[in-house]
């Protein structure tokens, strides 16, 4: 019994309870809603999405003003960027131009200088090298009659073979020496004329057209005695030299022969390039009886000088050796075998250098 009235009220309890939920269930699901209650909730909802939408924008302008100090950075930094490379162009510009004018500037002088010095009255000077190329490639033309002396060396072919320059060589031959001087043009003559045969008249009328054409020209004569009223005047004229007298062995002996440079002209180039300390003592004596001719400056060339002689204090007298036109024509009236071949070949080598340089650059 009593277990029975136990299970009875606990499911009257259960009914209570389910029942009291059922109500509260049927209550709000029959609950009328009115349109009030409708617009309240499409208010807030309204409401509610323009507060979303609102704080949407705003993360969204925050955002974009957060964004926008970095983009104006970029902005800035890039046009920085531009500034400093079109600096740098122009100042690569500016630097290029400076320097260019700087070196227009230092070429100006130069180019004045060079101006002044064509300009000058004094003969250009031309490098070394220069002068030496145009001397090996001289065209010379040689007399020399001591060849029909049988075992006596020639001196003059010897100092042109050790200078290593090329010639043509007419020996003896008078034709041959004619010929070349009327048909071709010549840098350099040389007539030497030292054996006891002659070359006259015309001859001397060739060698003065040889000067006219621009020749230079060594002549070595000993009989200007014999002909000095002839054509060889005109030659003698055009030197600014004229014949004095024979010049003779008087003592027999080395005496006679004995030679000095004249006053003033041990340093002319002649006895100093590229040879020098001759001595014109040291004779060999070849030749005896006429030793050759004195001739004296006649005054009436400017630029005519006596060189060696047998008086050393005497300048205008005596003289053995001339150099005139320029430098560019010598005459030496002595035998040249009559002293030493170790003095005398140097001698050629200078006075060859000499006129050929006088030749080819008109220095004096």
């Amino acid at each position: 019994m009593k277990r029975q009235n136990s299970f009875t009220r606990n499911n009257f309890g259960i009914a209570l309870f389910i029942g009291a939920l059922m109500i509260a269930i049927i209550g709000c699901i029959s609950l009328p809603s009115t349109s009030t209650d409708t617009s309240l909730q499409e208010t807030q909802m309204e409401l509610s999405i323009q507060q979303t939408v609102a704080a949407q924008n705003a993360v969204q302008q925050q955002q974009d003003q957060a964004q926008q100090p970095d983009l104006a950075l970029q902005a800035t930094q890039t046009q920085l960027a531009l500034d400093v490379l079109t600096a740098n162009q122009a100042m690569q510009a500016t630097e290029t131009a400076v320097a260019q004018a700087l070196a227009a500037q230092q070429a100006e002088p130069q180019e004045t200088e060079s101006q002044e010095d064509t300009s000058s009255d004094q003969p250009a000077v031309e490098p070394a090298g220069d002068v030496d190329s145009m001397m090996k490639n001289a065209k010379i033309l040689l007399f020399e009659d001591m060849v029909n002396r049988p075992g006596t060396k020639r001196y003059v072919k010897a100092a042109l073979d050790n200078m290593n320059l090329e010639y043509k060589d007419d020996g003896s031959a008078k034709g041959w020496l004619k010929s070349d001087l009327l048909t071709q043009n010549w840098d350099l003559v040389i007539v030497a004329l030292e054996v006891r045969g002659a070359v006259s008249g015309e001859y001397f009328e060739y060698i003065n057209q040889a000067l006219d054409n621009g020749s230079a020209v060594i002549l070595e004569i000993w009989y200007m005695d014999d002909i000095s009223r002839g054509t060889i005047a005109s030659t003698l004229n055009r030197c600014g030299v004229e014949f004095e007298k024979d010049y003779v062995n008087k003592t027999w002996d080395s005496n006679d022969y004995l030679q000095w440079p004249l006053p003033n002209k041990a340093g002319h180039p002649i006895f100093n390039e590229p040879n020098k300390n001759f001595k014109f003592t040291n004779v060999a004596i070849y030749w005896f009886g006429d030793l050759g001719d004195f001739i004296k400056l006649s005054g009436k060339k400017e630029g005519a000088e006596l060189l060696m002689g047998t008086i050393a204090t005497e300048k205008n007298t005596h003289g053995t050796l001339a150099v005139c036109d320029g430098g560019k024509f010598i005459i030496q009236t002595f035998s040249s075998h009559d002293y030493a071949e170790e003095e005398i070949v140097p001698l050629w080598e200078n006075t060859i250098t000499y006129v050929l340089k006088n030749k080819f650059l008109g220095a004096q």
